[in-house]
């Protein structure tokens, strides 16, 4: 019986995520583990610390946030608004749009001789 029940559990905790998953894992190992997040690697194959994680999340009331926005690196012009600002000062007159196509660079291009079949 213990086979299937270890089973259905495994299943249960593959269908969650995050700190959901973390709780259930966290649940198990308090009830059918004695609290050992080893004992509950051996048996069902979680890790350790996210087992260790599931326990933290247990004892406390409310779930922590993940603060996923804050994750990863900061824009440069973020961190530093006046990089922004002398960054468009440079960059601004040099990029206006044409809209006849004046360009010297693609002039050569529209100019080409069209292939006449004769």
């Amino acid at each position: 019986m213990d086979g299937v029940v270890d089973e259905l559990l495994v299943d249960a905790a593959s269908r969650l995520s995050g700190d959901e998953r973390r709780a259930f894992l966290g649940i198990v190992c308090e009830k059918l583990c004695q609290g050992s997040p080893r004992k509950t690697e051996e048996r069902f194959g979680w890790g350790r610390e996210t087992v260790r994680k599931g326990l933290r999340v247990g004892q406390s009331v409310v779930l922590p946030e993940t603060h996923c926005e804050t994750r990863g690196k900061q824009r440069s012009e973020d961190r530093n608004p006046q990089l922004a600002i002398d960054i468009r000062l440079v960059v601004e007159p040099h990029t206006h749009p044409d809209p006849e196509l004046k360009s010297e660079r693609l002039m050569p291009i529209f100019r080409r001789p069209k292939f006449v079949s004769g």
